[in-house]
């Protein structure tokens, strides 16, 4: 059944279309990881499905009234609130809680009967939310990610951003959303809570849309990688080690593509001279607007092999030495060894 489906959309920013026409479907039980290079336009893709950033063209539907989780890897977006424990809808709906219990508790009241309706609206929303083990639940996965009971009773705003991040991401989990998207979740966790999440992602009933550039743990979430590259979307089934494999064939074919593409071009550019120089003007013509759409095609086919993984090149610069070289550092006179004397002078 689709939870979401991006239809057509297209994003412009300054001059340049960062999304082009993109389509994909978000199934219920589906892992997809969105994968690009930096600046490809995930997050705003991301953001665009969340409902912060309207699309230029397209739309992004929802379906059947699915809830959607956004984990957001700015800290700035993430309300974490005050209580690590607890959302703020969670606190807002026990205080209203306790104090339609108070005014139930006055026998003077005239209003029962509307009081009890509103008391019952009230309740009723607390366990959708679940409110009644929302504490319990959320200390269990927070020792998950790898916060400790004393961590928990800091205020949050005493946290690092990593934690709080951690307690941003518990909340998601514990309020169980039909679709969790999860903008580079693994950036604050260590390996154990890392481990931890790929677990939990793995059993999650509801789908899950990632970016991570982590390649590992898409290996182990992931049953679909859909890549963005060039504002478009190509979709691949399986983890990210199956993804580089139908890559480098899609890369190879290509490649073989293009270089016919070219002999060919280069062949009908071959024959609209000749047909020029035999003065065979309607035929010339015919053929030139044959080479322009070969030109146009093999353009487009160009393109497409202009990404493509990519890869590190570095070296290491000595660090510049100053100093006397000959000043000696170390030094040792008369050491023995066995019936061994040694000396030795240490140069830097």
């Amino acid at each position: 059944m689709p939870l979401l489906s991006v239809q057509q959309v297209s994003k412009t920013y300054h001059s340049r279309k960062l999304i082009d026409r993109v389509s994909f479907t978000v199934d219920a039980g589906d892992r997809m990881a969105l994968i690009g290079s930096n600046g490809a336009g995930k997050t705003t893709l991301f953001r665009m499905i969340e409902g912060k950033v309207p699309p230029d063209d397209g739309c992004i539907i929802q379906h059947s009234h699915v809830i959607i989780g956004y984990l957001s890897q700015n800290l700035e977006d993430q309300d974490a609130g005050d209580n690590a424990l607890k959302s703020r809808e969670i606190l807002e709906l026990e205080d209203e809680m306790a104090n339609l219990e108070h005014q139930l508790s006055d026998p003077t009241r005239q209003d029962m009967t509307s009081l009890l309706e509103k008391y019952a609206k009230i309740t009723a929303r607390y366990e959708a939310c679940g409110g009644y083990d929302f504490e319990q639940r959320m200390r269990e996965v927070l020792a998950g990610l790898g916060l400790t009971s004393d961590d928990l009773l800091r205020p949050v705003i005493s946290l690092s951003g990593g934690e709080r991040m951690r307690v941003s991401l518990a909340r998601l989990i514990v309020q169980r959303p039909d679709l969790l998207l999860l903008d580079e979740p693994t950036n604050h966790l260590d390996t154990q809570a890392m481990e931890w999440l790929e677990e939990y992602l793995q059993k999650y009933s509801g789908a899950v849309l990632l970016i991570s550039h982590d390649r590992y743990f898409i290996d182990r979430t992931a049953s679909n990688v859909i890549e963005l590259e060039n504002g478009q979307i190509k979709s691949y089934k399986g983890n990210y080690t199956a993804y580089c494999t139908q890559k480098e064939q899609f890369i190879s074919d290509q490649r073989q593509l293009v270089s016919q593409l070219e002999k060919e071009v280069e062949r009908q550019a071959g024959v609209t001279q000749t047909m020029l120089s035999h003065r065979k003007m309607s035929a010339y013509h015919a053929r030139e607007k044959v080479v322009s759409k070969l030109s146009d095609r093999l353009s487009e086919e160009k393109r497409k092999l202009s990404g493509g993984p990519m890869r590190m090149s570095f070296t290491f610069i000595p660090e510049k030495r100053d100093g006397d070289p000959d000043k000696i550092l170390l030094q040792a006179r008369n050491l023995a060894n066995l019936s061994r004397t040694a000396s030795r002078f240490l140069k830097m």
